[in-house]
């Protein structure tokens, strides 16, 4: 099944130095201690992509210097060392004015020659979406014991950002960093540079957010030091997470992850880590915590949704953004992972104007990647067969014009129509056998004339009846509403039709109500093909398909008797569009 997609921005240099100037001018001026800290670690996340544009530009010009990334990873370890000092601190040591070391950085930076104009930035779905913390990577770095590593090496692309936490931590060089290659199981690492003698007898530290299925690419950067004369005994694993790799691993790199030193801090730690902890982060909002922040991720939230747990939806919970429930003194809020730097801020700039044309809870505010908004003990999820569908399809009609009126896309966001029919033609062959493979590739003809209409805007992307809530009363509000666009999967940004088609699949639309549901969009000054639909009608069912199916294998017992239950009308959706 075909599920993820990657993305990346081709970013001006000058522009990306005002980013990163930008948030270091915050961290000294924010009036809340977590700000000016998020502010820190916002100014690593945007070093850290420019560092790792610069090291793949230099690496695809043979024969570039290396001084425009090596100045960039400069500007990485001073910043990240201010954000180490501000996090073991608890946010009290925070400078008022931006420190020596990091004005020097930037302003290198700024004057270095030979930049290219432009570069590639890759998006760090760690940082996006999945709450990796350079934090964590800092205190697993700074507890190490001895023989501690006095050289560390990152893998782009977020390795560039942690392994500076790390190396500044350790007090180290500031790192190299390689760019694994080859198949997603097999990758390959090559290092830029031959190391020296001091470096082949160093005691080395490998940073990045895996093991995912194979854990291929820290293994094949523990080959590539060895190869370059690092002994096995002196290199050692700074990992996202504590678990092993998965099933696609080859045997030598489960070994290497069974005998390898290796140090973790789950973000677990420090959302729970008193003073620093989430609960901290939102004292100014909720007040004084009344009890421990309670993890509603992963499903949790039904728990408070449903009054009986026979009606709880299924959810992927691998792939769900961290939340917590936090009851404070002065009331409670949930606090949704919406993501490092920029991510979280597009996140919340979406979440007010949601609110502000009465579709959304209004936001509270943005602490450190987490959204924070009242928690509405008063709403409950909408159920497809209850009273006042006309009314429940104009409410729905009303939002998908105003999403397409309001959060416009580039032509290029998001998955070519090619890319989703090649997806298409995947899933529905595993699905449903090779024939339903070969009528989906029927479309083939039609694609490019409707390439060429389409528009792409920020599609919500999740439209089942439960993400909606209602007081019983008139109220209809959306929630999950400002991820899907921006995900780690394929689809990403598309035409309205997109979010057309997937209402009528989740909230089993008769072909009348349909249409009318398409032609209510279009009046409300959104475009809307019908041609359109009807292939997003193909495309929609075979991405959930693809999603569900992949979630189903990771779970057992209940939650994979729900899955099998949503993946049924999927199933059967994708199988009428192929009719």
């Amino acid at each position: 099944m075909i599920f993820y997609g990657k993305a990346s921005r081709r970013a001006s240099v000058a522009a990306a130095l005002g980013e990163i100037a930008g948030w270091i001018g915050e961290a000294v001026t924010a009036p809340l201690p977590i700000e000016r800290h998020a502010a820190w670690v916002s100014a690593l996340v945007e070093a850290g992509g420019l560092a790792q544009g610069l090291a793949d530009a230099e690496e695809e010009a043979e024969g570039a210097s290396p001084s425009g990334s090596a100045l960039a990873m400069a500007l990485c370890a001073a910043v990240a060392a201010v954000m180490g000092r501000s996090w073991d601190s608890a946010f009290a040591v925070l400078p008022d004015a931006v420190p020596a070391a990091v004005a020097d950085a930037l302003a290198a930076l700024r004057n270095a020659p030979g930049c290219p104009e432009a570069v590639e930035i890759r998006r760090t779905e760690g940082f996006a979406h999945y709450a990796v913390y350079p934090e964590a990577h800092w205190q697993a770095a700074a507890a190490l014991a001895a023989p501690r590593p006095t050289r560390v090496l990152g893998l782009r692309s977020i390795g560039t950002a942690l392994s500076a936490a790390a190396a500044a931590a350790l007090s180290a060089p500031a790192p190299r960093t390689a760019r694994p290659s080859g198949h997603p199981f097999d990758r390959r690492v090559a290092l830029a540079l031959a190391l020296d003698i001091a470096e082949r007898d160093a005691v080395w530290a490998i940073v990045d957010e895996g093991p995912g299925l194979s854990g291929s690419s820290m293994g094949a950067a523990a080959d590539a030091l060895g190869a370059a004369g690092v002994r096995a005994d002196r290199i050692l694993l700074l990992p996202g997470h504590a678990g092993p790799p998965g099933p696609r691993a080859s045997d030598a790199h489960r070994r290497l992850w069974a005998t390898a030193r290796s140090a973790v801090v789950p973000f677990e730690d420090l959302a729970h880590d008193g003073a620093r902890g989430v609960g901290a982060w939102v004292e100014d909002l909720a007040g004084a915590p009344l009890a421990p922040p309670e993890d509603i991720a992963g499903g949790g939230w039904r728990r408070h949704a449903f009054a009986d747990e026979a009606a709880w939806p299924a959810v992927d919970r691998q792939n769900e953004r961290r939340k917590y429930l936090v009851r404070g003194r002065r009331g409670s809020v949930v606090m949704r992972f919406a993501g490092l730097a920029g991510f979280g801020r597009e996140k919340l700039r979406r979440a007010t104007m949601l609110a502000e044309a009465g579709y959304g809870i209004a936001p509270l505010g943005l602490r450190h990647g987490f959204l924070v908004e009242p928690w509405r003990d008063d709403l409950r999820p909408a159920s497809p067969g209850g009273a006042g569908r006309t009314a429940v399809l104009s409410r729905l009609a009303g939002y998908l014009a105003f999403r397409a009126r309001a959060f416009p896309a580039a032509p290029d966001d998001g998955a070519s129509l090619d890319a989703l029919l090649a997806m298409a033609r995947v899933n529905a062959g595993e699905a449903l056998g090779e024939d339903a493979a070969a009528r989906a590739g029927d479309w083939a003809g039609r694609i490019p004339a409707l390439a060429r209409i389409a528009r792409r805007v920020g599609v919500d992307g999740r439209l089942a009846p439960h993400e909606w809530l209602h007081d019983g009363a008139a109220v209809l509000l959306k929630t999950d509403a400002l991820d899907h666009c921006c995900g780690h999967d394929l689809v990403g940004c598309q035409d309205v039709a997109w979010d057309v088609a997937g209402a009528a699949v989740e909230w089993d639309l008769t072909h009348a109500e349909a249409e009318a549901l398409r032609a209510a969009v279009a009046r409300d000054g959104a475009r809307c093909d019908p041609e359109l639909v009807a292939f997003f009608r193909l495309a929609y069912p075979a991405f959930r398909v693809g999603t569900l199916t992949m979630a189903l294998e990771r779970e057992g017992g209940a939650e994979a008797a729900r899955l099998e239950a949503a993946l049924r009308p999927q199933v059967a959706a994708l199988r009428r569009a192929l009719a």
